[in-house]
């Protein structure tokens, strides 16, 4: 075993086998045993990491060719209790032809250090195995001379304190008083007021406190002492009068009736008027008067709310022609955020002949204006005033964009003649 200080507080330790004098490595797949490592920990150590080592004094073939291992392999590791193929875990990885040695030939081995951290199988003081799994060389045989192995231990140091047990008992004492309460109260004795207990401080504070104490003020204090007070007490009693039978009704023959009094300076008619008018339906009513109500009184909402209301617009006349060229306005009601309804609509054309004057009416579907719906006048009907119903089976329009447009399938143009009224609301 050696030691090796890597850092304040942390130690490497390498514990090693005993020596194997050989390990024998055919040309046919076997599971190999190397020899068993010992480890036994500082106690107050803590183990960071274990990396796997393995050494041999010579490495030599007796298959007179050029020898090594056969393809990739593993060096695994257990504790001793536990079971191979299930406790297991690779601790070195051995790659395609290594230790290769010539025909016939005995080289120097050396030590294979392995990147591996098997801390979680070597954990702490035990026992541990180690073996060639499926070991296979490329000639028969590769011999490993005088063969060692070792565990590297990289740990964390905990020094112990060295107190007596005299000391560790007074310790836990001077926790178990200091709780958390008395904590937060140690943490309240701040400089300043740490500084009002000093010797130059506590003659001003009672400077202080005397000037405030005046001799009216101390006065005050000695009438409040037991002895004084029966004595006030009997005085009072003797200046209202005999209190043996009612010492309220002696007061209130001194003083009148408080109540009555006060209801004369208000005026008692007045509240006895004012609580016939106040019925409890009327007082129900005021509870109905909440800020929120109030608030919309104010200046800023009415303007608001007024604008919210449909005005009606004036009666507007409709005097346009109905051409084959484009469509013609009857009306087109588009101004942002206004809200329109159209209440009613009235159009008349001239005989159109053998040709055909198509009304269209447009609405807003998705941003777009598209056409929903259309009515034709022809000569069979030209002399009739169309409503909206006639045309368009509604009482009324309303909408953010309305349309209505004539025109004529051909020849032209022609008289279109009508009204409409509507109202909007912003």
């Amino acid at each position: 075993m050696s030691y090796g200080v890597k850092a304040q507080g942390s130690l490497e330790i390498d514990f090693w086998s005993d020596t194997q004098a050989a390990v024998t490595i055919t040309n046919a797949a076997q599971d190999l045993s190397l020899p068993d490592v010992v480890v036994s920990l500082p106690s107050e150590s803590s183990i960071l990491r274990v990396v796997t080592l393995i050494k041999a004094r010579a490495v030599e073939d007796t298959s007179a060719v050029l020898n090594s291992l056969s393809g990739a392999q593993n060096l695994r590791a257990k504790l001793s209790t536990g079971v191979w193929g299930v406790n297991d875990i690779a601790a070195i990885n051995l790659v395609d032809g290594q230790f290769t040695v010539v025909a016939s030939a005995k080289e120097a081995g050396d030590v294979v250090v392995g990147d591996i951290d098997i801390s979680s199988v070597v954990s702490g003081d035990g026992t541990y195995n180690f073996r060639l799994e499926d070991a296979i060389a490329v000639g028969s045989n590769l011999v490993l001379h005088d063969v060692l192995i070792g565990v590297r231990i990289y740990m964390q140091m905990t020094p112990e304190l060295g107190l007596d047990p005299t000391a560790v008992t007074n310790i836990d004492i001077l926790l178990a008083r200091l709780t958390a309460a008395r904590a937060l109260l140690l943490d309240e004795l701040t400089a300043l007021r740490m500084a009002e207990l000093d010797a130059a401080n506590l003659p001003a504070n009672i400077d202080t406190l005397l000037a405030r104490l005046t001799a009216d003020r101390a006065g005050y204090l000695d009438e409040l002492a037991a002895a004084n007070l029966p004595t006030d007490v009997a005085a009072v009693l003797a200046d209202l009068g005999d209190a043996s039978a009612s010492t309220l009704g002696s007061i209130l023959a001194i003083l009148g009736d408080p109540a009555q009094t006060f209801l004369a300076m208000i005026g008692y008619e007045g509240a006895t008027a004012l609580a016939d008018k106040l019925t409890a339906a009327r007082a129900t009513l005021l509870d109905e008067i909440t800020a929120a109500r109030l608030e919309e009184l104010d200046a800023a909402n009415l303007p608001a709310d007024i604008d919210s209301i449909f005005h009606e617009q004036a009666d507007t006349a409709v005097n346009i022609t109905a051409i084959n060229g484009g469509e013609t306005d009857v009306f087109d009601l588009n101004v942002a955020s206004t809200r329109y309804i159209v209440r009613s609509l009235r159009l008349k054309c001239a005989d159109p002949g053998a040709n055909t004057v198509t009304v269209r009416l447009f609405e807003l579907i998705n941003d777009v204006s598209i056409e929903v719906m259309s009515f034709a006048i022809t000569t069979a009907n030209f002399d009739t005033y169309f409503s909206l119903m006639d045309m368009f089976g509604l009482p009324s329009l309303a909408g953010d964009d309305l349309q209505v447009t004539v025109r004529a399938s051909a020849g032209g143009p022609y008289a279109v003649t009508g009204q409409y009224s509507h109202a909007t609301a912003t």
